[in-house]
């Protein structure tokens, strides 16, 4: 009986220690040991690298983008802007063109372009960059082609010194500027425009097609074109004049009226001294006194 009960207390003392050792604290090292190893910190994933950025193209100084639109302006490729050319290119009106033209020859400088170009921008001004000249049918020496590139001070027609440059510029004509322009200049007003810059871009290129005109109907509107005569200074200023084969009284008709006026014949006799009474010779011939000459009465007058 007494070795059951010991056997009793001995297995209640081992189960109360075993309880009590569950739950006292984890013992704490002794001082100065080495602390334990730390826990290896989870691996950590490498960054995804990143794509590079596009490079970005230099950007172009107001120099270099002035001296692209500038090439681009000149049409021929001969150095300079002139109005036909920046009217095209540009859509530029005499008063802008002169804005350009600092030194007023009548043409734009690469050097006057980019200052005007870099003047716009650099006030934020817009500075729209010139047409390209796109493919035509037209040839180079066309009539508006030849204006457009050597119309020098813009007025539609081309004078003997623009005409100088045009011909120098065309490496297969040998031909004298001042006999083409006596040639070609049937009004003798020392340009070409109209029918005249027609006949030059034939003359430089045959092959052009011409533009179909309407036949004239009679010789006065084929040949009787008014042409003033050129003023000097200190000069008496000469009567207009009909070069072309007309007959007298179209001659005389100065403005195409169908009349003779005593002004008009008071005209032709400027520059001659006569003791002839004009009112009187003019009264005698105008018999309806309608103070003109028809033909009837010019014609009837000289006995036709």
């Amino acid at each position: 009986m007494r070795r059951w009960s010991l056997l009793t207390l001995l297995l209640g003392s081992t189960w109360v220690i075993a309880q009590a050792g569950s739950q006292r604290p984890a013992a704490t090292p002794p001082a100065g040991s080495p602390p334990p190893p730390a826990a290896a910190a989870p691996a950590v994933q490498p960054a995804t690298p990143r794509a590079p950025a596009a490079e970005q193209p230099p950007q172009e100084s107001p120099e270099e983008v002035a001296g692209k639109y500038f090439e681009q302006a000149d049409l021929d490729h001969n150095g300079w802007v002139l109005y036909g050319e920046a009217e095209q290119t540009m859509g530029l009106s005499k008063q802008a063109f002169a804005a350009f033209d600092r030194d007023v020859d009548f043409r734009i400088s690469r050097a006057e372009f980019a200052s005007r170009y870099i003047e716009i921008t650099s006030r934020g001004g817009a500075f729209p960059a010139p047409r390209t000249a796109g493919t035509s049918d037209k040839s180079e020496l066309g009539a508006e082609s030849l204006l457009t590139r050597f119309d020098a001070d813009g007025n539609k027609s081309i004078d003997e010194l623009e005409l100088r440059t045009l011909l120098s510029n065309q490496p297969r004509a040998t031909l004298d500027p001042q006999v083409v322009m006596t040639q070609l200049d049937r009004d003798s007003d020392k340009r070409l425009k109209g029918e005249e810059l027609e006949d030059l871009a034939h003359l430089l290129d045959p092959t052009l097609p011409r533009t179909s005109k309407p036949k004239a109907r009679s010789i006065d509107e084929l040949f009787g074109k008014r042409i003033p005569r050129e003023e000097r200074e200190g000069a008496i200023r000469l009567p207009d004049q009909i070069q072309g084969p007309v007959d007298n009284f179209r001659r005389l008709d100065i403005d195409a009226d169908g009349r003779i006026t005593e002004a008009e014949l008071a005209d032709l006799l400027r520059p001659v001294q006569t003791s002839v009474r004009l009112s009187a010779v003019f009264a005698t011939l105008d018999k309806n006194r309608d103070g003109g000459l028809s033909r009837e009465e010019f014609w009837g007058a000289l006995g036709r």
